[in-house]
C-alpha cells in the first residue's frame, strides 16, 4: 500500500525518475541546500553540479517508501535498495 507524499517529495520522485540533474535541482528552491558525505551545495546551480557529479561516481535506486502493517499497527518503511 502506498502514500501520499507531500507533494515536494513528490516532485523530487518524478525528477529522479528521469535520471536528469536538471530536472531534480528544479524541484529545489533557488537557495536549497543539500549536504551529502561533509559537502555542503547551496543553490540550484551546486545541486545540480553536485548531482550530476554523483549519478557519475554511485548507482542507486530511489524507491517510494510505503506503508506495511504490522501487529501493533502500520508502520513506515524505507524500501531503497
Amino acid at each position: 500500500m502506498s502514500i501520499e507524499l507531500p507533494d515536494a517529495i513528490e516532485a523530487y520522485f518524478s525528477a529522479d525518475k528521469k535520471g536528469n540533474a536538471q530536472a531534480i535541482a528544479e524541484v529545489f528552491t533557488q537557495d536549497a541546500t543539500v549536504t551529502d558525505e561533509g559537502n555542503t551545495y547551496t543553490g540550484r546551480d551546486a545541486i545540480r553540479q553536485w548531482m550530476a557529479n554523483a549519478s557519475t561516481q554511485y548507482t542507486y535506486t530511489v524507491d517510494r517508501p510505503s506503508r506495511r502493517p504490522t501487529s501493533t499497527g502500520a508502520r513506515f518503511a524505507d524500501l531503497a535498495s
